[in-house]
This record gives C-alpha cells, structure tokens and sequence, in this order.
C-alpha cells in the first residue's frame, strides 16, 4: 500500500511539474477587438483591412493573422502578396519582421515583435483582392468568410462593408445555427457589422448582394454569369432563415423539454419499483429473548442473509454479516456443543478436536478445513492446509532463469488455490442440503412480472434520455460544431453518474427481495437481533429472563456483539457452562487473526498473488463548417505565439 501511495505521489508530481513548465512556456493574451473593413471596387478588386487588438498577459514572440482562399470562390480570386502591415505596442509603432507564408488555402503572415512582458498590441494588415464578387444580369453578389479560425474570443467585433451603391441591396452576417447572431446596420456608405463575445473558432459569413450598374455590366462584361441571381440569393436566405429555426427549436427547445419528461417519467415506474421491493423491518424496541431456532451460524447466514461460504472467500462476497463474524461464530458453536475445544496454557493457546457427534457434512468439512487430520493445533496453525510462503516464493520468483521455473512457483499457488475453491464449494453444497434437510423456508424471493416491469421500463426510459441527448450532443458537436455540445455532454456525465447507483440499487434489490410469505419468521430473527444488540442496556430483570446464555453468545458473536455481551457477563458474574469459561472470554473479548477468519483470507489472497506472479509485478481548417452558412469561400484567422 505505501510503494502504491508512493507511486501515486511521483506520477502527481511528475504531472504537476509538466504542467506548470507547459504553463510557463504558453503566451497567454484575449483579443479584445477585431475591426474589420472591406472596401469594394466596380473594377472587381477589394482592399479588405484588419486591425486586431491583442492584450497580453505574459510575453511573447509574435502574432500571426491568415486569410484564408478556400472554395468556393469567385473565378479569379486572388489574394495579393506583400500586405501592408503596421504593429503597435502601447499606442506606439514598432519596428516588426513579417513572414509570409503560403497556406494550401490561403496565406498566413507571422508578425515578429517579440516582447518579455505582456501589453497592449495592435496589429493593422491591408490585403488587395482582385474578384470577390460573383457577378449576373441583375446583382453583384458578396459570399465569403472573413473570420473562421481565431484562436481566441474577440471581445468585440466590428466590421465594414463599403463601397458600393447599398440603398438597394442587402447584406446578411451569418454566424451559424446556435451562436449568437451578429446586427447588420446600413450606413450611408454600406454596411456595419457588430457583435460580442464572439467565439474562439467562430465562423463570420458576409452574404449580400447590390443591384448591377452600368459601370459593372462595363467593366465585368466576360465575368457575368447568365441569368439572374437575386432570387437565388433570397431563396437561400429563406433557407438560412427556416433552418435556422427549426434546428434552434429542435435542439433548444423541444429536445431538453423531451428530456425532462423522460428524465420525470423514468423514475415515476423506478420509484414504484422500490416501494414494491421494500425491505419490511420491525421496529428496534422489538425484542424476542431466545433464538427462534437452534441453527449453525453458517445455516443462518446463508438462508436469512444470503451469504455463501464460498462466494466470501473466493470473491469477497459482503453482506449483512462480516465474514470474521461468521468463522468465530462458527467455532464458539461447535466449542459450544462439545466438539471443538479451546485451551490456553504457557505454550499458548490450543484448539483440540474432540468428536464427531451431531456434526452435519458441511461441519465435519469446516472442521477438516482448520484441522488438516490433525486433532488439536495451536491457533497459529489453523487453516494451515492453504498456507504458502508468499515471501519466499517471491524470492524464488525473481531469481528464476526460466519460463518453467516461474511458471512452476505459479502452479503452488495454482493448486493451493484450486483446493481452497473445492474444499469451499463442498461446504457452501453442504450448508444447502442442510437447510434442506431442516426444511426452513425461503426468505427471498424472485420478481413478479409487475416489479420486472417497473424495472425494466424505468431502465428502457432513461436509456432513451441517454441516447436522445448523445445523437444530439454529436449532431452539435460533428454537423454544426456548436460549442452547445459540451453544455450536453456534460448533462449526459451528471445523468449517468446519477443513473449508475440507482442502476446498482435496482439490481441489488433483485438479489435479495424479501419473501412476503415468511415475514413472521424474518421478523422473529429481527427481533432476537434487536434483544442482542439491546443487552449492553438491560436492566436486572431482563438479564434473569435470559436463560441459554450460551447459545446468546454464540449469536452475539455472529451479529458482531460478542466484546459487549461478555462484557456484561462479567460485569454481573453469569458464568457459563464452560470448562474453559476464562478461555471463551479471551476469544469472544480479545483480538485475534487466527479464529476470526482473517488467516483463511489471508491464505486466499497469497495463493491468488503467487498464481498470478509477474516479471513486471486546432489548427487549421476542416471539418463541418458549423450550419447557418450560404456555403460561401475564403476565410481568415488569429493568434499568437
């Protein structure tokens, strides 16, 4: 446990480490501005200018600004090199290096004015575009991305749009289907458009069209397409405008109103699931003063607690008994009855076998598990059958030159195990066909058709729910890129760590669901509880209405009562019929590994260990392009470095 706590600890600190040196090396900055200006030409050829306001927390090498050329895009596009480019540190010019660069789909610039504390920097680019309208009979029409790969939020956006004759034409700003969306207002030289908080990553479409003068028809008479594009254009607005609700609607409004009706509905059919599958329990003033019937603890815990022997040992099986309990229960009982005997003298203390009488087939098998053929043993070696030297066979194990010297050290534990799982199995067999032969009823039973509907239907509805909110959460996040999908799987995180005990409940309650027809006997071993539990506290007269106090005991060790209830035996000097009685009290009162079940786990788990030794015990584009969109061209982004 401490090499596991220790490893822990380096890997935290070796965690930690990394992240403060990535922390130290990351330039920290927000946008708190983009302003952005296209000036139009009837010549077909543009002058689009940006000035970008970086704020920087720590220092820095440089900026980089792209504008980007992706399809589709105006025949003829061209973005122009050499772009004018000024920085401002602080409100003062600074002396820069840009870098140009050709992108697969456009042109980046990186703008090195390296600085070691943070500020305030501004950075003006001019690109020259030659032909970035689509021209036909009746319109010039406008449909390009300027912003679509900032690398932070900008504060606040504003952009022109100018140039041309806007009294009868129109512009829309598109930002996707579930972004918030940009205000367009008409100047009285074109457009302004302006919004805040816009994304990291957010995507800003200009989609507008101006009537067609003669001047253009003039200049651009080989680039005019045939026919007319202002019903075309107004059509894919209508469009826009129609998705745009119906997907808001849809995944907005109608799927969270959906999910939680269903997430209401599916615990509507789980919470009658639960009141139908109640534990019926007495009240804890309840008492009964003597057993209800004479039975081994083991009998007991399997057919009221559902405890397996076997499933305890092997696979760690935890009830409403502790497995301790029951092994120290189980030999006070058999002290109890005359076949075992515990002494205790100068050489320690001595458990004897004494006879076979009266003893049922899985005691005489519990009796073979602790004695090994042996008829009296020192505590210390109880369950000595299944003991292996876990320490030295480690050491064998890591001094071994071959796969078959390893693999034989394994088989000791192999078998050792194997045996302990036989001898296990043939007493839980054993418990069965006893409380067969006793024929004690059945405490518990299976579900009716009803419960199993309940169960099922409250599963069935919240796997919907999941699923509802999964396809939506995808749909966001892979078809329109919509930063809402985190806001779902995070709703779909908190359900299904909410789902997942109540699942456990349910199926916890499948296992032990108390039989209606025997609740008068499960109420009497209640109620014979509650008296044990209740001893520490009786008063003279409740202490003389008690008469076995030795079968008493026995169950007060098996109910975990066993210190107290001896306590109050000596306290008022009630002996019992032990020859031994000093001895009894050492084992009910004293702790000890070696009868109380924790030397047979301890076995279990080196021969498990042994078994099992081992020599080594976002950048740039792709994507959807987020809904919302006239499936215009081009592009654009931010950053620092």
């Amino acid at each position: 446990m401490k090499r596991f706590l220790l490893m822990i600890s380096l890997i935290w600190s070796l965690v930690c480490t990394i992240t403060i040196a990535h922390a130290d090396d990351e330039v920290r900055y927000s946008i708190e501005s983009y302003v952005g200006h296209l000036q139009l030409q009837e010549d077909s050829q543009a002058t689009f200018t940006q000035e970008i306001t970086y704020q920087f927390q720590t220092g820095y090498h440089g900026q980089y600004v792209t504008l980007g050329s992706a399809d589709p895009l105006p025949k003829g596009f061209k973005i122009h090199r050499h772009p004018e480019v000024e920085a401002y540190v602080d409100g003062e010019k600074r002396e820069i290096r840009v870098e140009e660069t050709d992108l697969e789909d456009g042109r980046q610039l990186k703008i090195y004015n390296a600085r070691i504390v943070g500020g305030t920097v501004k950075i003006k680019v001019k690109w020259k575009i030659d032909h970035l309208l689509t021209f036909y009979k009746d319109i010039a029409e406008l449909n390009w991305f300027p912003i679509s790969d900032g690398d932070e939020k900008v504060a606040k956006l504003d952009f022109y749009v100018d140039g041309l004759d806007a009294k009868q034409g129109k512009l829309y700003a598109h930002t996707g289907y579930f972004n918030p969306p940009a205000q367009v207002e008409r100047t009285a030289t074109g457009y302004h458009i302006w919004t805040k908080d816009f994304p990291k990553n957010g995507k800003l479409e200009l989609h507008g069209y101006w009537l067609m003068t003669e001047a253009l028809r003039r200049d651009q008479a080989n680039e005019i397409n045939k026919g007319n594009g202002k019903e075309k254009f107004l059509k894919k607005e209508k469009s826009i405008e129609q998705k745009t609700f119906f997907y808001r609607t849809l995944l907005l409004k109608v799927v969270p109103i959906v999910s939680v009706l269903l997430f209401i509905l599916a615990f509507i059919p789980w919470i009658r699931y639960f009141i139908s599958t109640r534990t019926r329990r007495i009240a804890k003033g309840v008492r009964l003063y003597e057993p209800p019937q004479n039975l081994p603890p083991l009998v007991l815990a399997k057919a009221l607690y559902q405890l397996d022997f076997e499933r305890m040992v092997m696979s760690r099986e935890k009830g409403q008994l502790k497995f301790n309990h029951l092994i120290q229960a189980t030999m006070l009982d058999l002290i109890d009855r005359g076949n075992l005997r515990l002494t205790r003298d100068d050489n320690g203390e001595t458990l004897t076998y004494l006879h076979y009488e009266g003893l049922a087939d899985f005691e005489l098998k519990f009796i073979e598990m602790i004695f090994d053929q042996e008829s009296a043993i020192n505590i210390s070696e109880v369950f000595s059958k299944y003991k292996i030297d876990k320490v030295a066979l480690k050491k064998d194990f890591r001094a071994a030159k071959s796969d078959t010297q390893r693999d034989r050290i394994r088989k000791i534990g192999n078998e050792v195990q194997s045996l302990l799982k036989k001898d296990a199995q043939q007493l839980s067999k054993g418990v069965e066909k006893e409380i067969a032969k006793l024929g004690l009823p059945s405490y518990f039973r299976d579900l009716t058709e009803k419960e199993e509907a309940f169960s099922k239907t409250g599963c069935a509805l919240h796997f919907w729910l999941l699923l509802i909110l999964f396809v939506s959460m995808c749909f966001l996040s892979l078809g329109f890129g919509s930063h809402l999908s985190s806001f779902y799987f995070w709703i779909i995180l908190l359900l299904v760590l909410l789902f997942i005990p109540f699942y456990i409940l349910v199926k916890i309650r499948e296992e032990h669901l108390q039989s209606l027809e025997n609740l008068d006997a499960q109420f009497e071993w209640m109620a014979f509880r509650n008296m044990i539990e209740s001893i520490p506290n009786f008063n003279q007269a409740e202490l003389e209405s008690v008469v076995l106090w030795n079968r008493i005991l026995v169950y007060a060790t098996l109910y975990g009562q066993a210190k107290k209830v001896s306590q109050v035996l000596q306290n008022h000097q009630i002996s019992l019929p032990y020859e031994d009685w000093d001895t009894v009290l050492w084992l009910t009162t004293s702790p000890n590994t070696f009868l109380d079940g924790s030397t047979l786990m301890n076995y279990a788990d080196d021969s498990y260990s042994v078994s099992s030794f081992s020599i080594n015990s976002s950048d740039g584009s792709g994507g959807f392009d987020g809904g919302g969109f006239s499936d215009g061209g081009g592009g654009g982004g931010f950053g620092a470095f």
